[in-house]
């Protein structure tokens, strides 16, 4: 089996999302969705294009799958158990499609979470610098996580302005999950955060 077979999984699963998205996702929502997976698309083929050779990927899907499951269940235990990450929650329970519940799901696993992973927690650390400030010094994986959580500013000003939460305390919270994600990943590999990732988003869809 290719080294490289848990990376072409995971991108002929989206690819195949992608070009069904009416399918999976309905008429209403396919365009939206299309556009999004289109977005997340460019930024894993982009990642994929050096997927032989880069070490966090060079793994058969025989050994990711199994830790991608595990932390999936783990991210979907720990975010009902602990309300902390409840401050993402977006409830899809009144959505009447469930064809349409099953398509977030999947997009949220499939899309949002490994390419989010990719890129913040593989790509991006290797081209940041890292400082100090007043001898505290700030490495590029530190610098990613606050990345990441700016990288949310659109959606979590969004749900801001539906919910009334606290914008700063939404960027900050998910810049935390960021460093917790990339704990994760340097002790058990890329695959498992993102299956942490996922579990975690999934759960705060309100439809488990």
């Amino acid at each position: 089996m290719s080294k490289a077979s848990f990376g072409l999984v995971l991108l002929l699963v989206q690819l195949f999302m992608f070009f069904n998205s009416s399918s999976i996702f309905g008429e209403e929502f396919a365009e939206e969705y299309s556009n999004a997976m289109l977005g997340y698309l460019i930024f894993y083929l982009a990642f994929f294009a050096s997927l032989i050779k880069h070490p966090t990927m060079n793994m058969t899907l025989m050994y990711a799958l199994p830790r991608f499951m595990g932390f999936l269940m783990l991210g979907i235990v720990a975010a009902g158990l602990v309300g902390f990450f409840t401050i993402f929650q977006v409830d899809l329970s009144p959505e009447t499609d469930p064809n349409f519940v099953k398509g977030v799901l999947l997009y949220q696993v499939v899309f949002v979470s490994n390419v989010e992973e990719c890129i913040f927690r593989s790509i991006l650390p290797r081209y940041l610098p890292s400082f100090s400030i007043k001898s505290f010094r700030i490495g590029e994986k530190v610098l990613s996580s606050v990345i990441f959580g700016l990288f949310h500013f659109g959606a979590y000003y969004y749900l801001s302005e539906t919910t009334g939460q606290n914008l700063t305390m939404l960027i900050l919270t998910a810049t935390f999950a960021g460093l917790m994600f990339q704990a994760v990943k340097e002790r058990f590999g890329l695959p498992a955060s993102m299956g942490l990732h996922a579990g975690i988003n999934i759960a705060n869809l309100g439809v488990l």
